[in-house]
């Protein structure tokens, strides 16, 4: 098969992977039937290359990763060239196709498709809680300029299953995403996007809302040291009670 016939076949076969996954997602009862789908397909073929839930082990860590929608459909649509990572689009049926890809999306922060979740009650802390996430008052520290959960807010580092459990923590998160970034003598803190066509996208941190910059993939150099603190945001922007009510939400958002 020529570069040319492969790259439309590629192109022709996405597009046939993208209507059966959304075919998939409106034949569910709701979203949240088809993640779990997709953490039993997940467990019986995926696992014991990337570990329970993503975490890795004898192939890289796919949860938490800031990986976009596209790139994940792609990767486990076509596999990886090279490598052990299979092309799944011709092994599993569409139905287990989209519910895997929903899975790997859902532990890297991306809800399901807009208007298709089912409302989600909350109780009263939690429902504050969700009030202070996306509270626009707070200005640039406002927690949604850099999350999102139930389909609001800003993508730029996605949440993950797990939570903090006290304010404290929740101020002094652990920020091991974020990494130091040279280009072409600039030094800063970024959350850096998975490489594309030469290019590379990043975050750059030292503004708040962190600001999306892109390079070539050769002037770029990235080090995973990083002394940036979540707490720099943050900061006076929330009290502790008011991050106790968010962690509240958080908690009942994710809750299985």
């Amino acid at each position: 098969m020529t570069a040319l016939r492969r790259y439309v076949f590629q192109n022709a076969w996405l597009g046939v992977l993208l209507i059966a996954t959304s075919l998939a997602v409106k034949a569910q009862d709701a979203p949240g039937d088809l993640t779990h789908q997709g953490e039993v397909v997940f467990a019986k073929n995926c696992s014991f290359c990337h570990g329970e839930a993503g975490s890795g082990r004898n192939a890289p860590k796919l949860s938490e990763r800031g990986f976009d929608g596209q790139h994940i459909e792609q990767v486990i649509a076509f596999g990886v060239k090279d490598t052990a990572m299979a092309a799944w689009g011709q092994i599993l049926d569409p139905q287990e196709l989209a519910s895997v890809v929903t899975y790997i999306k859902s532990l890297n922060g991306i809800a399901g498709p807009a208007g298709s979740n089912t409302p989600l009650v909350l109780s009263g802390d939690a429902s504050h809680g969700r009030d202070l996430f996306r509270d626009a008052t707070r200005g640039l520290s406002a927690c949604s300029n850099c999350h999102a959960i139930e389909g609001k807010g800003v993508n730029i580092a996605p949440l993950g299953t797990q939570f903090p459990s006290s304010a404290s923590a929740l101020r002094n998160a652990a920020t091991a995403q974020v990494k130091t970034v040279t280009v072409n003598g600039e030094r800063f803190p970024a959350l850096v996007s998975t490489p594309s066509g030469g290019e590379m996208r990043l975050y750059d941190l030292i503004a708040v809302p962190p600001v999306l910059r892109t390079f070539t993939t050769q002037t770029v150099q990235v080090s995973d040291a990083s002394t940036w603190q979540h707490a720099s945001v943050v900061g006076a922007a929330y009290s502790d009670q008011e991050l106790t009510l968010i962690i509240a939400y958080l908690q009942a958002a994710r809750k299985p």
